[in-house]
């Protein structure tokens, strides 16, 4: 027996507010005794479609939804949760013709011509899905949601710096956006700027402690780029050491070339400084995350610590200038070198 004040949308607005805080069972539990009472409510459908949705259930979203469709063929939920689960295939067209009938059903939502920018997006239509994007801002102009996906579309041309612009809009808009954060850190890593890059997505498990797998491949993207850069160094603070051997070699020369050392040092100084610049530009409220993240991503964790040992290496030969002391080290370097170059190849196909 259901009170006066109870109806299927106030145990609609209830279940979604569990789902929001991840009460997904007791979310269950009210559903399916919603459902017992009123079996062809739409709106408890349609529900039921978002919370398998939220979970990963996509068959059971997929039937809510229809089943909401069937008795209410205009609801709007139903239809956009349709349209996320469409999308999952790898055929786009029954997508993309949900999105379509979405649009003419409620061409005066902005949801709507979001889900068109979503299904737009994943067919690669950079034109279209930043007017349909544009036309979901012009309705709705502070959707944090909104802004990340017109980032994401923007960034599809290749402008990383006004992509960047939206995704801190969006985080203007709402600092609690873990997908906005997440693209922050894409973001500044495509650009080079690996610090700002690191402290996003050390930031984005912050804010979602559910987002881990994607913070230690953010975290293992900034040091395979960090590696991109020891190694060449290192290879050629070797090249220029073992040039200067040879020649010291050929002319009866005990000491290396002053030159070549001070270059030479200067390039293994720098490979060591730059992890050890990154890891110091963290918070320290970050620090166990970033220890976490870098525990779980030992391959290229192993690059690291590879290449500043190589570095070490090459420093001491420097400093030492010693001839017979290059030609003996120098050969015992260059495996080590290339073996870095190896794992970081490896590390990109594995992650």
């Amino acid at each position: 027996m259901t009170s006066a004040g109870d109806t299927p949308m106030a145990r609609a607005l209830m279940i979604e507010e569990l789902i929001g805080i991840r009460q997904y069972d007791t979310a269950r539990v009210q559903l399916a005794e919603a459902l017992t009472t009123w079996p062809d409510e739409p709106d408890l459908l349609s529900t039921g479609a978002y919370l398998d949705l939220q979970v990963g259930h996509y068959a059971g979203a997929m039937w809510y939804a229809d089943n909401a469709l069937r008795f209410d063929p205009s609801n709007g939920q139903a239809q956009r949760i349709r349209i996320s689960v469409l999308l999952r295939g790898w055929n786009k067209m029954p997508a993309m013709a949900a999105a379509q009938h979405l649009v003419q059903t409620h061409p005066n939502r902005a949801s709507s011509h979001y889900m068109m920018a979503v299904v737009l997006y994943a067919r690669r239509h950079k034109r279209a899905a930043l007017t349909a994007i544009d036309e979901a801002l012009r309705i709705d102009p502070d959707d944090s949601s909104y802004r990340n996906l017109r980032g994401q579309i923007v960034g599809m041309r290749s402008w990383k710096g006004k992509a960047l612009k939206e995704f801190r809009t969006a985080l203007r808009i709402d600092p609690g956006n873990a997908s906005a954060m997440e693209n922050v850190g894409k973001a500044q890593s495509r650009r080079w700027r690996l610090s700002s890059a690191l402290r996003a997505y050390l930031d984005l498990g912050a804010m979602d402690i559910r987002r881990a797998d994607d913070v230690r491949a953010g975290v293992s993207e900034v040091f395979n780029r960090v590696v991109s850069v020891m190694t060449p160094l290192n290879f050629l603070a070797l090249v220029i050491l073992g040039a200067s051997a040879a020649v010291a070699t050929r002319y009866g020369n005990h000491q290396l070339p002053i030159p070549a050392r001070v270059i030479a040092a200067l390039l293994a100084i720098g490979v060591i400084a730059l992890p050890v610049w990154m890891v110091l530009t963290v918070p320290q409220r970050s620090a166990n995350a970033l220890w976490a993240s870098l525990r779980r991503s030992k391959l290229i964790s192993l690059c690291v610590v590879l290449g500043m040992a190589i570095a070490l290496s090459l420093l001491v030969v420097a400093v030492i200038g010693s001839q017979a002391a290059a030609e003996a080290v120098l050969p015992l370097i260059a495996l080590p070198v290339l073996i870095v170059f190896a794992l970081r190849l490896v590390a990109d196909f594995v992650g």
